[in-house]
């Protein structure tokens, strides 16, 4: 009874962690995918792209649309950040920080000299961006493991094969397994008297 209820209860929290991280894996940057191709925007072009938050830098962000195009954008201090308003209602402005990985959203903007997307207006509701933000504390504690974890195995692996390589260099040294055995019942042999 009480290891039918652990077993229960362990699947119970696997399945909820695998619905909670399942956005993740919608929002990964995978470059290794066919799926995904790198959009460039002409100079001066005027766009306009609904998709999800996949990467985010300082003054620059990754939106992935519903086709698999990666598009570069950019932030600039005169982008308006806003959240979607309802009828006769106008958005809450938000600050360019609260553009995060996970997040869907709407960019409307004109194309830069380097082939990115300058942002003019960027537009997303409220209930996505608590999901992002959701999503992202969640998300970070677990990133940061996983690449502490990768440091500690590359440094495993390092200490490994150090020690693997000094071995080596014993080996000439070291006698064969018959010889110490007998070795060995020598130095009992004259203990015992004693």
């Amino acid at each position: 009874m009480i290891t039918s209820f652990r077993m229960f209860r362990s699947l119970a929290l696997a399945f909820g962690l695998a619905l909670v991280l399942s956005p993740l894996a919608l929002g990964q940057d995978n470059n290794k995918s066919a799926a995904t191709r790198a959009r460039t925007v002409a100079s001066g072009e005027k766009m306009k792209i609904k998709g999800v938050v996949v990467k985010r830098d300082a003054d620059t962000f990754t939106v992935r649309d519903l086709t698999g195009n990666d598009t570069i954008v950019r932030l600039t201090d005169r982008t308006s950040v806003k959240s979607s308003g309802g009828f006769l209602r106008s958005g809450t402005n938000y600050g360019s920080t609260n553009i995060l990985r996970g997040l869907n959203l709407e960019v409307e903007g004109r194309g830069g000299s380097n082939g990115e997307l300058v942002a003019d207006r960027v537009r997303f509701s409220e209930t996505d961006l608590r999901t992002a933000r959701t999503v992202e504390t969640r998300a970070n504690p677990l990133e940061e493991r996983a690449t502490a974890a990768d440091d500690a195995s590359a440094k495993s692996s390092r200490t490994l094969r150090s020690c693997q390589a000094s071995s080596m260099n014993l080996r000439p040294f070291l006698m064969p397994r018959e010889a110490a055995q007998k070795l060995l019942r020598k130095l009992r042999i004259r203990r015992s008297p004693a």
